[in-house]
């Protein structure tokens, strides 16, 4: 049991979450932005979004990652591919391409989706998003991956290191995305991506070791 003064900030939390959600779907950074403030306040950026949609089902508002992943499949399948950031509607937010392509709010959303499944066992909504946001996203993250070190490597969240970062390493994107639970016919994939797919869920498990001696320093 929780002292009352957390089970009331886990409250908070929540109830902020919540409020963050847009009606696509979106968590966004803020809430409305005061005339004249940055456009990225009202940005979703995959590496926020995710947490809060693993945070919010394992509270029980499943509904809402539901919502979340829904959201992110669509801008998938209409940008062709997922990006790293999203505005309220789903349109590719006006950032660097760098950020567009940042692979910690892809390994996030993997990490986010893998936790769903094994959660709710919801596999009539993750074979749904599956070809749109999850099998692409999981192809480019095991793009990512050094082979000198076998993890992903790529910019950290204020995009002052290059390296293998803990968040990004750690995800175990495809733990649960990649097992029989989806149905047969959403994971007949060519041998390449099945290889892929391998490479991520391997070098996710092989993080922690290399991450205890190195602490995960940039190269």
């Amino acid at each position: 049991d929780l002292p009352e003064e957390t089970r009331a900030l886990q409250a908070h939390a929540l109830v902020t979450l919540r409020l963050l959600q847009a009606p696509s779907g979106a968590f966004l950074s803020g809430f409305e932005a005061p005339q004249g403030a940055a456009p990225e306040r009202r940005w979703c950026r995959l590496r926020d979004a995710a947490i809060a949609a693993d945070a919010l089902g394992r509270a029980g508002y499943g509904a809402a990652a539901r919502r979340y992943f829904t959201f992110t499949a669509d801008a998938a399948r209409q940008a062709g591919e997922l990006p790293a950031i999203l505005d309220a509607e789903g349109t590719p937010a006006p950032a660097p391409d760098a950020a567009l392509r940042a692979v910690d709010g892809i390994a996030l959303h993997l990490w986010a989706a893998a936790r769903h499944l094994e959660r709710e066992r919801d596999a009539e909504l993750m074979a749904g998003v599956y070809e749109d946001s999850l099998a692409s996203a999981a192809e480019r993250l095991a793009a990512s991956v050094d082979s000198g070190i076998g993890l992903p490597v790529g910019a950290d969240p204020w995009d002052g290191r290059w390296g293998a970062h803990a968040a990004t390493a750690a995800a175990e994107p495809t733990r649960s995305c990649s097992r029989p639970r989806l149905p047969r016919a959403k994971m007949n994939h060519t041998s390449s991506t099945a290889a892929n797919w391998t490479a991520v869920w391997s070098a996710a498990f092989r993080c922690r070791s290399w991450c205890s001696i190195s602490g995960c320093r940039g190269r």
